[in-house]
């Protein structure tokens, strides 16, 4: 039952070749008891049928705006949604997942109880071959706390975001206002981890609920299951920015994303290593590190170990290959 006095959620959905998922999707939204909504579909270029599937649902509750556009990535998408966004509220959903009946209800009675700026639940990854099996990865997840936090200082808000890797769009609900001057960057995947902490910043206060109220779908075929490419080095961009950007406005944090930085070059380099591409991308990687040696592997809390294979990334590639495989034949052993 909507209330006079209820602001409205402007929800955006990108939606891209997710005709067997986006039904499930915005019905979801639809059913939600919280019913101020302005729902805007983005069809980004669709080659399947997800544009006729949304402009039927459309037809069936006047809360949903569709727009159809040339595919420019999901970026470009979510930018579009805000441009069009009419309510006091921002919310992201994307087209191949879904969202429990109560969830913005529960979203939106936190911020207004708390007068936060931004308020946070739970996410339960669901893979595609087993719906029934929640990802152990999202469960452990440093969002996943036993009493709800209530965060109201901007330094812990920022580390929240960064040591919790609570990066996604859509487990959350945003005024407004946060977004004014900010937008997803295009042309580039793991947006995400261009922008949140950006969004996240300007918010005075963060309330975080320890319930799973978003399930996140893992698609064979997603972004994020794509065969490596140019493009993933945009993760490594990410998070080389964003310790450019805070460990200059917050020099508190410097050591803590100067190892997030290392520890996800680590988490890429051996990426490369199993997908036999890290000879593959050897000018790209060495871009990247170019870009990072000057900055000092020590005193930022790195493991001895995770501090000698980075200096093989850095000085020789093939010692590197060498001391993982080696590492390989003793856990096997």
């Amino acid at each position: 039952m909507m209330e006079n006095n209820q602001m409205q959620i402007s929800i955006i959905v990108p939606v891209y070749n997710v005709q067997e998922y986006v039904t499930k999707c915005v019905e979801s939204i639809l059913t939600q008891k919280y019913f101020n909504l302005e729902i805007i579909l983005i069809d980004d270029g669709s080659t399947d049928n997800s544009g006729f599937v949304i402009d039927s649902l459309a037809k069936k509750d006047h809360r949903i705006r569709c727009v159809h556009q040339e595919n420019m990535g999901l970026s470009a998408a979510r930018n579009k949604g805000l441009d069009l966004a009419n309510g006091q509220l921002l919310g992201f959903v994307d087209g191949d997942d879904w969202i429990e009946i109560d969830m913005y209800e529960k979203l939106y009675k936190d911020l207004v109880t708390n007068d936060a700026d931004i308020s946070i639940c739970s996410i339960a990854g669901v893979n595609e071959d087993d719906p029934n099996h929640h990802e152990k990865s999202l469960k452990e997840s440093a969002v996943f706390v036993n009493q709800p936090a209530i965060l109201d200082d901007t330094l812990e808000i920022v580390r929240f975001c960064i040591l919790s890797k609570n990066v996604p769009a859509w487990n959350k609900l945003y005024k407004r206002h946060l977004f004014d001057g900010v937008r997803y960057p295009t042309n580039k995947i793991y947006e995400d981890c261009f922008t949140t902490y950006r969004v996240m910043e300007k918010a005075k206060k963060v309330v975080v609920s320890p319930e799973i109220k978003y399930h996140h779908v893992f698609r064979k075929n997603s972004i994020s299951h794509a065969k490596i490419s140019v493009k993933n080095f945009a993760m490594l961009e990410a998070f080389i920015e964003q310790h450019e950007y805070l460990s200059k406005k917050y020099p508190e944090l410097e050591k803590e994303t100067r190892k997030n930085m290392f520890l996800m070059l680590l988490v890429f380099s051996k990426i490369l290593y199993e997908s036999n591409h890290i000879f593959t991308f050897q000018n790209e990687l060495s871009n990247i590190l170019n870009r990072i040696r000057k900055y000092s592997l020590s005193d930022c809390g790195l493991l001895h170990e995770d501090e000698q294979l980075l200096k093989m990334i850095f000085t020789d590639l093939r010692q590197y290959i060498i001391a993982l495989k080696i590492i390989e034949n003793n856990s096997q052993s």
